[in-house]
């Protein structure tokens, strides 16, 4: 019973990985709210300032992304992922110890390009959010001196 109870929570740990690229889903939709909410004021006011601070919060929404460490905790989820299946291996596996070490050190190697792409994605999401903001936030005012409209 114990190990279906380990396999169930290893299953969701695969689903939870499954569904990472909802991160991304959920980052652009964010940040897509947060430059509407700069945007639709300004046209309404014919003031560009609205949209410059929505670039302000944008770059808040940005560090507080980079605070949550999301890396970290899937860093975390892969470690008991390969810890499981390490064990998983040695308990049910007729292999000799030497079979067995390189069928491990070929997952390790697997799960470390996870690690690899997945801190890229995240660093590349954290610092387009940031630029982005901190570029709306600097300049965004100064779409009233392109556009010819003045307060």
């Amino acid at each position: 019973m114990h190990c279906v109870k380990t396999y169930r929570v290893k299953l969701k740990k695969i689903d939870y990985f499954k569904g990472i690229h909802k991160y991304q889903t959920v980052l652009i939709i964010a940040i897509s709210i947060s430059v509407f909410t700069g945007i639709l004021p300004s046209i309404i006011s014919s003031d560009w300032g609205w949209f410059s601070r929505s670039g302000a919060i944008l770059v808040i929404f940005g560090l507080y992304i980079i605070w949550l460490d999301y890396e970290s905790d899937l860093n975390d989820n892969l470690d008991i992922l390969l810890s499981g299946f390490n064990k998983h291996l040695v308990e049910n596996t007729e292999e000799d110890e030497a079979s067995i070490e390189r069928i491990e050190a070929n997952v390790s190697d697997k799960f470390n390009e996870v690690r690899k792409a997945t801190k890229n994605r995240f660093q590349n999401i954290e610092f387009l959010i940031v630029a982005i903001g901190t570029l709306i936030w600097g300049y965004g005012d100064l779409i009233n001196k392109f556009s010819g409209q003045s307060c």
